[in-house]
């Protein structure tokens, strides 16, 4: 069975998706954005097997669906790391 919450998170997440890449220039002006925007796109991913996983594939998408929500994490930790670790080697 879907869930509405969960079919509400991936609207909402296709309306970041769709600003994103219509200011993809701005964004790249951000230092390191590379990671950040790995990070949205997996967690994109994510969303839409957390919804796709109520049609087909439960358990295959389930476990994706972590996968991606680990990696997502990874790639904003990495970013951070870029933008607010030390300069001292």
């Amino acid at each position: 069975m879907i869930n509405e919450g969960e079919v509400i998170l991936l609207i909402l997440a296709t309306g970041v998706l769709i600003w994103a890449l219509i200011n993809r220039k701005k964004i790249a002006t951000i230092p390191h954005s590379a990671y950040l925007k790995s990070g949205f796109y997996i967690l994109y991913v994510a969303f839409a097997c957390t919804v796709f996983e109520a049609l087909f594939w439960d358990t295959t998408l389930n476990i994706i669906e972590h996968i991606c929500y680990a990696l997502s994490m990874f790639f904003v930790l990495l970013w951070t790391c870029k933008m607010f670790g030390s300069d001292e080697s």
